[in-house]
């Protein structure tokens, strides 16, 4: 159903869902021999939803109700929620945020604050969602949450909505109070076709791990992913609910539908769905791309079925960061092309240097590798190869920050208790040239990790250090 008339200057244009569609309610199904209630009699829930459409020349606004959300989220500037956010929200006064984590181990995080703090960040993060206290209670209301909409708490009619769009023209017009750490969204449309072709590779060779978030943001709202259910189909050939093959979403399951539906991959990206059922709603569909996430090694991520690309004040923010970590030996001589790690640290034993090299035990009841090598205080863990597959030893590395921050602080050598003094990472780089400082590899997923890793040894009150070497290619 669909009403329109003016506002002011505004076109206002009202759309109603007068007859949703009917959802089955999963457990009353499974329970209606206990409730005695026959098939055709089962009861449905019914989900009413609707959308106000504000326009006034090119500018258009939505205000969404119920859950048209899902719907107009493709359709939407992403980045107007936190734009609006760096001009009206009072930086001291941060109640909620949420953000994507790049580069660690955590995916995303959501973090409430008590009142009167400031809005603060750490490195590889990129906030998606901010709920905070205004700089005019009177005109935004005391707290507006923030994320690709806004949703504001005023009490404001109809009628008025002309008055209230224009006073967030103007202030969009204005600059920003402060800046938000954020991605900027790719609109080169041959960019995002070498994009595509990147993320393909990536599904492919199984580089991607994981389909879905826990929680994913929809506007301003939080969906939790732990009760759906989904299934794949391709676009404009969507069969009947009864004939999906609905489950959990991962690599394995898409990788299947790939193979058994002789998809071409690289022409069929787009062409992907995703079924998403839940008894909280209606059944929905998403483009696959939706669901994924991915980095690669030049600044650009994709999150919610877009391209996005790290501006570059956070990119040098990183370099600055990861040049803070004090390099204590760079060898410039280039290591033989058939040297390998194993040999590398038993030819380190001739220097003092203890080998640890494969060896699983720690504390007894740990089981993983401790360290590559050990001398005066210091647990080195070495690795040989590209940025791109440096990653595993800085994991490796935390494993054992953590283990020796969360039970007692030492490892044993010898049969000696030692509290270690300094954690390093002793990379020797697979490339052709040398270079001067860490922030000249150009991996930015490995400067992401190596920020996280100099603040977690750090915060585990241990000294972080690098060692530099290079070996021929």
């Amino acid at each position: 159903m669909k009403t329109e008339k003016m506002i002011g200057d505004y076109r206002a244009e009202f759309y109603f869902s007068d007859e949703p569609d009917s959802v089955e309610i999963w457990w009353v199904k499974l329970y209606k021999d206990l409730i005695d209630i026959e098939d055709e009699n089962l009861p449905k829930n019914q989900f009413y939803f609707g959308v106000l459409i504000m326009s006034k020349a090119k500018n258009y606004y939505a205000i969404s109700l119920g859950k048209s959300h899902f719907y107009l989220r493709d359709f939407c500037d992403s980045d107007f929620g936190l734009n609006l956010a760096e001009r009206i929200v009072d930086q001291n006064n941060l109640r909620m945020k949420t953000s994507r984590l790049f580069g660690g181990r955590k995916n995303k995080n959501i973090t409430t604050y008590q009142d009167g703090s400031p809005i603060e960040y750490d490195s590889g993060e990129s906030f998606q969602y901010v709920k905070a206290k205004t700089i005019d209670k009177k005109m935004w209301g005391n707290v507006v949450s923030f994320g690709a909409s806004v949703l504001f708490q005023i009490d404001l009619k109809p009628t008025k909505l002309n008055v209230f769009l224009d006073a967030i023209e103007k202030k969009m017009s204005e600059p920003s109070l402060f800046a938000l750490p954020k991605v900027d969204e790719v609109k080169d449309e041959k960019l995002i076709q070498n994009l595509d072709e990147k993320l393909v590779e990536a599904i492919l060779s199984h580089s991607i791990e994981t389909l879905t978030d826990e929680v994913s943001v929809y506007g301003v709202d939080f969906v939790f992913s732990d009760n759906n259910q989904y299934a794949f189909y391709m676009k404009g050939n969507k069969p009947r609910e009864k004939e999906l093959n609905y489950g959990d979403l991962n690599i394995h399951r898409l990788i299947e539908f790939i193979k058994e539906n002789k998809i071409d991959l690289k022409r069929d990206i787009n062409n992907i769905k995703v079924r998403i059922t839940n008894e909280q709603s209606r059944p929905r569909s998403e483009p696959l791309k939706n669901t994924l996430d991915f980095v690669d090694d030049e600044g650009h991520c994709l999150m919610n079925g877009r391209w996005y690309r790290f501006n570059q004040s956070y990119i040098t923010y990183l370099q600055n960061e990861v040049d803070k970590i004090n390099i204590a030996i760079h060898d410039y001589e280039f290591l033989p092309k058939d040297l390998d790690e194993a040999k590398f640290n038993r030819d380190k034993e001739s220097e003092g240097f203890l080998c640890f090299d494969k060896d699983f035990t720690f504390k007894k009841k740990y089981r993983i590798e401790k360290m590559d090598l050990y001398k005066d205080g210091t647990l080195y863990f070495v690795k040989m190869g590209t940025p791109q597959k440096l990653g595993y030893v800085i994991d490796q590395s935390l494993n054992t920050v953590r283990i020796l921050q969360n039970h007692e602080d030492y490892i044993e050598i010898n049969g000696e208790k030692v509290r270690p003094k300094n954690i390093c990472l002793w990379l020797i780089l697979e490339r052709k040239n040398t270079i001067q400082k860490i922030s000249e590899l150009k991996s930015l997923i490995l400067l992401m990790k190596l920020v996280e890793w100099r603040k977690t040894v750090i915060s585990a009150d241990f000294n972080p250090i690098i060692n530099i070497g290079y070996k021929q290619v």
